[in-house]
């Protein structure tokens, strides 16, 4: 896959001096841009900041350089100064059977978290007719302050116990909703990427496979996305949390109960989000490790996953290497994309910026997910 052209480059949220911006996921729900993102405050005791709010924001596909902050979902209770994420997906269908169903309810996966301390993972329901009323409700701080404006359940009530979420929720072929993440299956400490669903819109949540089992590959695996390959083919991208970090394929090919060995690609960094163009070709962001300076680059691959071509540098970052990446791609109109991460200079604020970029004549734009 031939290298992306840069189109366009803006700042969604601007550096603030001591501000935190950061974590940033997207979604698209017919002509509007959905962004949740967390905003904290840096410290150089903390490697991802402390505190903060999660805010979410929104743009029109045809301006997506122009952004409108609806302000804060959820805030840290007073006194405390857990980091706080979110990660919005959707829309999906809200009942048992589509048939008859709009459409237009998203899902938001929150923790707090404080290092060795702290950690508790929440789902959430949103639907795009609630966007504006959330600009009114919150102003009123003291909403915020404690439940929050959306309503959220703890996943422990769900029936998991996940160490952290990441990537998008995704909808199989058998009707479940499929939440990636990790967490420990032994009660050893050594945690491994897991995959749970739901077959009824995140009330509930099983087990659904371990994707990859760290002890058993003396890896250190944690974070992974997974985007469908279609026919209940599934391809994840799985970090491992020892250097050089590099970057493990699993491939599912009976709807993600079951999983082949991990094997190493020839990437290296972290938080690899994937995004789907069609069932062969897919791209990932990533925080880049591959050189000596922490990078955002975009890599393509044509046969699902099994090697990956650099099309995109997108930022080459300062202040620290847990001070950039974790970003999200939605598709724009007229074969354009918008790709957005958080990045830091030397002083260590990290802002949230956007890149709009075209792919090669030769990739197959016929986007169909997101």
């Amino acid at each position: 896959m031939q290298k992306a052209r840069i189109i366009e480059r803006f700042s969604i949220l601007p550096k603030q001096k001591n501000g935190y911006h950061a974590f940033p996921t997207l979604t698209k729900v017919n002509d509007r841009i959905l962004l949740t993102c967390r905003s904290g405050y840096s410290d150089s005791n903390e490697p991802h900041g402390r505190g903060g709010r999660v805010r979410l924001l929104s743009a029109l596909v045809s301006s997506p350089e122009q952004w409108t902050d609806h302000g804060v979902l959820f805030g840290n209770p007073e006194g405390e100064n857990y980091e706080l994420d979110a990660l919005i997906s959707g829309p999906f269908a809200s009942g048992d059977d589509n048939a008859g169903f709009d459409f237009n309810e998203l899902i938001l996966i929150t923790r707090e978290y404080r290092i060795k301390a702290f950690n508790k993972n929440y789902i959430s329901y949103l639907s795009i007719d609630d966007v504006e009323s959330l600009t009114r409700a919150s102003l009123n701080e003291s909403v915020v302050e404690t439940q929050g404006v959306v309503p959220r359940r703890l996943l422990t009530e769900c029936g998991i116990n996940p160490s952290a979420c990441f990537g998008h929720i995704q909808s199989a072929e058998d009707g479940a909703l499929l939440l990636s993440g990790y967490g420990e299956t032994t009660g050893n400490g050594i945690v491994s990427p897991l995959l749970w669903h739901s077959y009824d819109f995140g009330r509930s949540w099983q087990l659904r496979a371990i994707v990859a089992n760290s002890a058993d590959c003396d890896k250190k695996l944690n974070e992974f996305s997974l985007t469908s390959c279609g026919n209940k083919k599934w391809l994840a991208l799985i970090r491992d949390n020892v250097e050089p970090h590099v970057i493990c394929r699993a491939f599912s090919e009976d709807d993600g109960f079951s999983w082949s060995p991990a094997v190493e690609t020839d990437l290296c960094g972290h938080a690899p989000l994937l995004y789907r163009l069609n069932e062969k070709q897919h791209l990932v962001l990533l925080r880049d490790l591959t050189e000596n300076q922490p990078s955002v680059s975009i890599y393509g691959s044509d046969n699902q996953g099994k090697r990956w071509q650099a099309i995109a540098e997108l930022n080459v970052y300062a202040g620290g290497l847990y001070n950039g990446g974790y970003g999200d791609i939605v598709a724009l109109p007229n074969d354009k994309f918008l790709a957005t991460y958080y990045v830091s200079d030397a002083d260590a604020s990290p802002w949230i910026e956007g890149v709009i970029f075209t792919l090669p004549s030769g990739a197959d734009r016929n986007v169909t997910l997101r």
